[in-house]
């Protein structure tokens, strides 16, 4: 314990932001700063953010629980609702699921529609199955996709008036992750239909529109929310054409957010997406009482992982955090086991604690706002509303997201933006933690039942389009793929991409191999001269699914060559120094003791004629596309 008065201040001078800065750029020599430090994920994100970026008197952002909303729906702290995804395809085994809650708020089912993985409905009667015996007054929220509205109807009448159920309607969202819909126009009878499920006392939860179809398939920070902000504002526009109440437009409405490991990020866009909602009612001459965003937060699936996937707990725990900070009302938690097939009861039992830890131990849900009055995160908040909210005024000039979605602009922009990042993934400026970086060659194999694939063609004329007729035609228990109906209006569907797929599918051809592809490190110098080197170059091949078997080190080229045996593939590696000296020599040794292909770790700078001309075909470095060199390495040692 310190006893005396420790005081910082007066020790060190006051420095400004420009002193910083300029101090900064005379450190990089010429090379661009904002290049250097500022990434652009769809607004400009600085690498420091001080008090000049924000206003220091008064609160722009509002207060909690008051228009525009961005500090919170709520004027005082209250708990999120903690939901748990289930994607379990048998019936019997969701019923035990859906009686058994283990202390989560609510429950979101989804459904396979023949797009996304989820419980699989053949029938009316498969769904009597996974509900009998569940507590009507338990919070169910159904995800099925282009089956939401016939599978709302079942298990409303299943459950019967006034269960708790949320039917979680998303038709736009449908249309862009399918790529069909069975009406001209998406939205065609919703007045009606939540005019139904407010008679039924299903009105909350009516509508759930979500960001995911356009996260998942690689837009940035920025056009997800915009594409969900358009999505909801064309729901608005039907819903009181259809002559409903705001009371009851607010009430049905939800939205959903991912979030990926950008913690300040996420945390900036779950507060600007509630601003830009309330923007958008306040346009439409909604009162303050409806422009409230009730917002779900749950992690992206384009950042889960199926190598390594207990680093998907720690994924998992950043998006339920930042949606506890960012004022989510409720938060999906997902098992770390669900991108390899059905989550066993372990991967359920994590992800429920992970959001209940979060609640009940760490009091994350006794704060209003933690963090409003951050620089950096208030100037995000700001910055992301501006430019999404610019953005869906550019979809709205194309006729709306339906539109932008039949012309292709949507696909287009977010393609582009997807191959960006695949581009930095490849180079691994954007890494992925246990799969291009600091891989577990050897993992332990977790196994996990395999989600059922299953494609659904239409059959028949497709149900009615309105909730009200629909009742009725169901009681017939057609069978599922009656539920669709012939696709009438068609887009281009919105794939998944996942970030680590190129090089989960280097790590999988590993596997299949008869032996694991062996690479020689052919190291030169003491452990000291090169062990940073080769650990960079030694973690780089694993990632590719590479036993990497290393040299003796040393001076003695064919000392070190001998080390090569029966390998194909050599990479040598030491300090630059030392390339100079014995690098052509070593390359032609590796040469004569068979190696078929020799690359370099590091840049040859002006090293490159006289190693290639000895035999060198190729160099790793930093900055490279490595799942480029990889694939082709992968060639090599197959021949």
């Amino acid at each position: 314990m310190i006893d005396a008065d420790l005081r910082i201040a007066g020790i060190f001078a006051p420095v400004t932001f420009a002193e910083w800065r300029a101090r900064v750029e005379a450190d990089l020599k010429g090379a661009s700063f904002d290049k250097r430090y500022v990434r652009d994920v769809g607004v400009p994100v600085q690498p420091l953010y001080h008090a000049e970026d924000w206003p220091a008197e008064g609160d722009p952002s509002g207060f909690p629980g008051a228009p525009p909303f961005i500090r919170g729906g709520a004027p005082d702290a209250h708990p999120w609702q903690v939901v748990q995804e289930l994607v379990e395809p048998d019936a019997v085994a969701l019923n035990a699921l859906l009686r058994q809650r283990d202390g989560v708020d609510a429950v979101l089912l989804r459904v396979d529609d023949g797009v996304r993985p989820g419980f699989h409905l053949r029938s009316r009667a498969d769904l009597a199955r996974a509900l009998a015996g569940v507590d009507p007054s338990a919070p169910l929220i159904l995800d099925a996709g282009r089956l939401g509205l016939p599978v709302a109807a079942m298990a409303l009448d299943l459950l019967g008036k006034g269960a708790a159920v949320e039917a979680g309607l998303d038709p736009i969202g449908a249309l862009a992750r399918s790529g069909g819909c069975a009406a001209e126009d998406p939205l065609a009878g919703l007045a009606a239909t939540v005019e139904r499920l407010a008679e039924r006392g299903a009105a909350a939860g009516a509508l759930r529109i979500s960001a995911a179809p356009f996260h998942d398939a690689g837009a940035d920070a920025v056009f997800d929310l915009a594409c969900a902000l358009a999505s909801g504002i064309a729901a608005l526009r039907a819903l009181a054409e259809g002559g409903l109440g705001w009371a009851l437009v607010a009430d049905a409405l939800r939205f959903s957010i991912p979030v990926d490991g950008d913690f300040l990020l996420s945390i900036a866009r779950l507060r600007a997406f509630r601003g830009l909602w309330a923007h958008a009612v306040e346009a439409a001459g909604g009162p303050a009482s409806a422009q409230r965003a009730h917002v779900e937060v749950r992690v992206g699936d384009r950042v889960l992982t199926r190598r390594d996937p207990w680093l998907n707990l720690l994924r998992n725990t950043v998006a339920c955090f930042a949606g506890a900070v960012g004022g989510a009302d409720r938060v999906v938690s997902v098992p770390f086991d669900q991108p390899l097939g059905v989550p066993d009861a372990l991967g359920l039992h994590l992800a429920r604690n992970t959001q209940l830890l979060l609640r009940e131990e760490s009091h994350l849900a006794r704060v209003v706002d933690p963090a409003g009055g951050s620089w950096a995160i208030e100037s995000l908040t700001d910055a992301i509303a501006a430019r999404a909210w610019a953005v869906m005024q550019q979809i709205e000039g194309r006729g709306g997201l339906v539109a932008a979605l039949q012309e292709g602009w949507i696909q287009a922009r977010i393609a582009e933006t997807a191959a960006q990042r695949a581009r930095d993934v490849a180079r691994r400026k954007a890494p992925i933690v246990g799969v291009s970086e600091f891989p577990l060659l050897d993992e332990p194999t977790l196994e996990r039942a395999p989600q059922p694939a299953r494609t659904l063609e239409p059959l028949g004329d497709g149900p009615p389009a309105t909730l009200p007729a629909l009742e009725g035609w169901l009681h017939r228990d057609p069978p599922v793929e009656e539920l669709l109906g012939p696709a009438v209006l068609t887009v281009e569907p919105l794939p998944l991409r996942r970030l680590a797929a190129p090089w989960e599918a280097l790590r999988d051809r590993s596997d299949a191999a008869p032996a694991r592809p062996q690479v020689y490190l052919a190291t030169l110098g003491t452990l000291a001269q090169h062990n940073a080197r080769a650990t960079w170059t030694r973690n780089l091949l694993e990632a590719g699914g590479f036993e990497v078997v290393e040299g003796p080190g040393g001076e003695d080229v064919s000392a070190i060559a001998a080390g090569l045996e029966q390998r194909s593939v050599a990479v040598i590696c030491g300090p630059d120094a030392l390339y100079a000296e014995h690098a052509a020599a070593l390359a032609r040794a590796l040469g004569a003791s068979g190696a078929a292909k020799v690359m370099l770790a590091g840049r040859p700078g002006s090293l490159q004629e006289a190693l290639w001309a000895a035999g060198v075909s190729g160099a790793l470095y930093l900055g490279m596309d490595v799942l480029d060199a990889l694939g082709a390495l992968h060639e090599e040692v197959s021949r």
